[in-house]
């Protein structure tokens, strides 16, 4: 079993009707169509049950799901064509997000689906053939860096996913339409958090996908105080300590600050026993958790991720 699973087992294994996203085009020969079937097929193999196994149907996974991208003539292809290639690699990560947030946390599709989008990043490029004709082929190619490595597209979509309809701004101020239910923001949020914590394509800067992870604990932890607020992002963010615990430790400095725990020890001195260099924030963030897990406000679902994502960090710094 991973690392990253443990705090999730048992995990369910049991196979999800994944649904094709209805705002998509529904032409069921166009890029969005196939894409999502694709994804959708990779992830109920029923002859994948071990990491070996996934991690290498995943790699022929990719390369079928990217094989248009390829043909010479792709680049070719009106703008508005759906397999036009710029068009077909917006629709691959676009549904990764789509099958993502129908997802539970503790599904080992989870796991599945990051290794596609792993094996998506370890492809070659298209070679240069195929994007002969075509300056928006381009420029999601070669023209910006922008290889399989860089995951094109993937970190804008995933910004744009968790600004736009996000659970994690004041629900009073937001239109309601478009929004993630709250098991699809959770589902959207663990996802984000197992690609950082297998360290897939966190992204950079502003888009990063750890970024938008420490913004969402940062607004639960220090900033939500309304309860339904609370009830809509304490499990995501939950889901984000108990899957980046390590890195998040690692990761989190003292006051507002996220400097490395390695420069806090190192500023601070020699460590002095347990949870020493631990940062003031770790220990807020730790005592806020515990303090959410008996609010009753809050539903008993919400309470009970708070717990154990307390747990889970005295696991981490060694205090349990």
């Amino acid at each position: 079993m991973e690392a990253s699973q443990r705090p999730f087992s048992p995990l369910d294994d049991r196979p999800i009707d994944l649904d094709f996203p209805s705002y998509a085009d529904q032409d069921p020969a166009g890029g969005q169509a196939r894409t999502f079937a694709a994804i959708k097929h990779f992830l109920s193999l029923a002859t994948v049950s071990t990491a070996t196994d996934y991690v290498a149907a995943a790699a022929a996974a990719a390369e079928e799901l990217v094989r248009p991208t390829n043909q010479p003539a792709a680049g070719a292809l009106p703008l508005d064509d759906s397999m036009h290639p710029a068009n077909y690699v917006f629709a691959i990560f676009s549904n990764v997000l789509a099958a993502a947030s129908q997802i539970p946390p503790d599904h080992v599709w989870r796991w599945r689906l990051v290794a596609l989008v792993r094996a998506l990043s370890a492809l070659p490029p298209p070679p240069p053939a195929a994007a002969a004709g075509s300056e928006a082929f381009g420029a999601v190619w070669a023209s910006e860096g922008l290889h399989w490595d860089r995951l094109p597209t993937l970190p804008t979509l995933w910004w744009e996913v968790f600004a736009g309809r996000g659970r994690w701004d004041d629900p009073r101020g937001r239109m309601e339409e478009g929004r993630w239910t709250r098991a699809e923001w959770l589902n959207v949020n663990a996802f984000a958090a197992l690609l950082v914590a297998d360290r897939v394509g966190a992204g950079e800067g502003a888009l990063s996908f750890d970024e938008s992870g420490m913004r969402l604990l940062r607004h639960v932890l220090d900033e939500e105080r309304d309860a339904e607020g609370l009830d809509d992002n304490v499990p995501p963010a939950a889901a984000w300590v108990l899957t980046t615990g390590a890195w998040l430790h690692e990761r989190v400095g003292p006051g507002p600050g996220l400097e490395s725990r390695g420069d806090v020890v190192g500023r601070e001195g020699e460590e002095r026993g347990a949870g020493a260099g631990e940062s003031e924030r770790w220990r807020s963030w730790k005592g806020q958790f515990g303090r959410l897990a008996a609010d009753d406000r809050l539903a008993d679902g919400t309470k009970a991720w708070a717990r154990r994502a307390v747990d889970h960090m005295a696991q981490v710094d060694g205090s349990a």
